[in-house]
């Protein structure tokens, strides 16, 4: 990389030197005064193979790498200066074009072999990777790409020199990349192999050559070197400029049965190719999700923001088609919404005219495996990039802890204070009570004892966790006297519908706690009946912790819970019947005891239950 910029700088000295120079030779041959403005993007790419087999006595380093550049190199306007003369109406010497993009894909591997007979496999260390990345236009960053075309012998008048300076037109290109990790194994003194890794700079090319007199930018070349060391190297340059314009011709060096062997073709030109690219927004910068693998790994939750790209720009329709999973809506959201009041709570879901727009933003909630495809139409024609993703799912274990079964009348302080105390209170949340539960100093009733759900971790995906419930059947049977007669109350669906019980959430971190019951000294006089029958929903939703992220459902716990009141003459107490419905493995009562099974879909509610 230093070797190319300093060859860049020095050429740049020489060329101001010679524009310097032209406006005291100018003619009017109209051969350089062309008016044609220069093209706005040209294709590029390039080829590169290297393979070795480097005999070092005791050992042969034997491998190959492959290069592949491919991309669109956009005219730097900043840099490309007009020339205006009286004899020359315009022209351009110095063109300087940068990525809008270039992708390099590569493929590495390399082994050494033991040449000295031992007890022990041949096979000493071993290295082999692949994959891709980008170069962009930056000149303060390491991974960058530039193409310069450079028309010096334009620029100097044949009727002066008459074509005997010996300079050139030519073009330069350069490309130039930070280190890539390649994995591998690594023969230990007891042959057997421990994993191992190490970093390449894989990507230093340097390419100057002369525009011939129909103008195709397009070569190769071929030559082999003999290393000193027992590694190839990877920095090369190729040119074919005269020697006094400074290059050589190879590097490394050109020798005839080397150990090393290099083979490099390239081409520059008009545009004719469509690249279509699937980017992601990741600290709000968009990069290529061919160019790491990182990007396609995904946690349920993380927002997924994807912008389809069509180089050159100038084609791009910025509109487009996605899929993603076949676009069934039935793993990922656009968003989760509770109201602010917590009333109700929705699935926003990704709908047609959000799949049309070259932008998208999503969540998977599920884990395993997710696929998206952008199709665009280019002048007539489709362009489809498609991307898998793998989605991680964090995994815990819910355990529900119901060992002081049953149901106890009298002053309710919030069920047995020994179960209640493994709550931690910076885990609660208030749930806001109101009317006549909130105005009573003091509640008596019948109320069960608690239960204990939590959540232990399994996986070391981090992020916040919270738990959401479902009032889902709720029966509230009253009895009552009425003018002598006893009546009871309508059925459930007319006196307690579905809905969040109380507060959203009900819960934070890893535990929840909860022991409903029957407050009897806000009863109305004429009730000598009460039987609460509820089935509950308890979702415990996790978020990542990463911009934007949003809540997802992990695990669904349905439990339930009976009781009944009976006053007899003014004072009440608990039924005999009906007083305790979730069952610990030590309980033989009757019953059912909670479930827990993975949540398949978002805890959803038009209202809350407040009884």
């Amino acid at each position: 990389m230093r070797y190319l910029i300093g060859r860049l700088f020095s050429l740049q000295k020489n060329c101001i030197f010679f524009f310097l120079m032209i406006f005291l030779f100018v003619s009017s041959n109209q051969m350089y005064g062309k008016t044609k403005e220069p093209e706005k993007v040209l294709s590029a790419s390039a080829e590169v193979h290297i393979s070795w087999s480097i005999d070092r006595g005791k050992t042969t380093n034997k491998g190959h790498l492959n290069l592949k550049l491919n991309g669109v190199m956009e005219l730097n306007q900043a840099y490309t200066k007009e020339v205006k003369t009286k004899e020359i109406s315009s022209f351009f010497p110095f063109l300087t074009y940068e990525p809008q993009t270039m992708i390099v894909q590569y493929e590495y591997a390399e082994s050494l072999m033991d040449n000295e007979k031992e007890k022990c496999p041949p096979l000493k260390e071993e290295y082999v990777g692949n994959g891709t990345f980008s170069l962009g236009g930056d000149p303060g960053s390491v991974s960058r790409a530039s193409l310069y075309i450079r028309k010096i012998a334009s620029m100097i008048p044949v009727d002066k020199f008459s074509g005997s300076s010996g300079f050139c037109d030519y073009y330069e290109f350069f490309a130039a990349a930070e280190e890539v990790t390649v994995r591998g194994r690594v023969r230990k003194s007891d042959c057997t192999y421990e994993t191992d890794e190490k970093d390449i700079n894989l990507c230093k090319l340097g390419i100057r050559f002369q525009i011939p007199e129909d103008g195709r930018m397009t070569n190769s070349r071929e030559w082999s070197t003999k290393t000193q060391t027992g590694s190839p190297p990877f920095k090369i340059t190729v040119s074919d400029l005269p020697p006094f314009m400074g290059e050589e011709n190879f590097h490394p060096e050109n020798i005839a049965g080397g150990d090393v062997n290099y083979s490099v073709n390239w081409a520059f030109g008009e545009v004719d190719l469509v690249f279509l690219y699937i980017m992601r927004k990741v600290n709000g910068n968009w990069e290529d999700i061919e160019d790491n693998d990182e990007l396609t790994e995904v946690v349920v939750g993380e927002k997924v923001e994807l912008k389809g790209v069509v180089v050159p720009k100038e084609k791009d329709p910025k509109k487009g088609d996605w899929v993603i999973d076949g676009n069934n809506n039935q793993n990922y959201i656009k968003q989760f919404k509770v109201a602010d009041d917590q009333s109700k709570s929705e699935v926003i879901p990704i709908k047609d005219e959000d799949l049309k727009q070259p932008e998208i933003g999503f969540y998977w909630y599920k884990g395993n495996k997710g696929n998206v495809k952008y199709t665009a139409t280019v002048d007539g024609k489709q362009h489809t990039k498609d991307a898998e993703f793998t989605i991680r799912k964090p995994d815990y274990t819910v355990i529900c802890d119901s060992s002081r079964p049953g149901n106890s009348f009298g002053v309710m302080k919030g069920g047995d204070p020994k179960l209640l105390n493994q709550w931690p209170k910076e885990n609660r949340v208030d749930p806001k009570y109101e009317g006549k539960l909130d105005e009573k100093k003091e509640l008596v009733g019948l109320q069960y004892n608690g239960i204990l759900f939590l959540a232990e971790p399994l996986s070391d995906i981090s992020g916040e966790t919270q738990w959401v419930q479902i009032v889902d059947n709720c029966q509230l049977i009253q009895e009552y006297i009425s003018d002598g007669r006893s009546s009871k109350t309508p059925p459930i669906d007319q006196n307690c519908k579905k809905g969040l019980d109380r507060v959203y959430p009900c819960a934070r971190n890893n535990s929840f706690y909860d022991a409903p019951g029957i407050p009897t000294n806000i009863l109305a006089e004429n009730v000598t009946y009460l039987r609460s029958r509820m089935t509950f929903d308890l979702y415990f939703m996790f978020k990542p912790k990463k911009e934007l992220s949003e809540w997802v459902p992990l695990k669904l716990i349905n439990w339930k819970w009976d009781g009944d009141v009976q006053k007899v003459g003014k004072e009440w107490k608990a039924a005999e019947c009906h007083n305790f419905v979730p069952k610990a493995k030590e309980y033989k009562g009757s019953g059912e005891a909670p479930t827990v099974t993975d949540a398949a879909e978002y805890p959803l509610w038009d209202q809350i239950v407040k009884k």
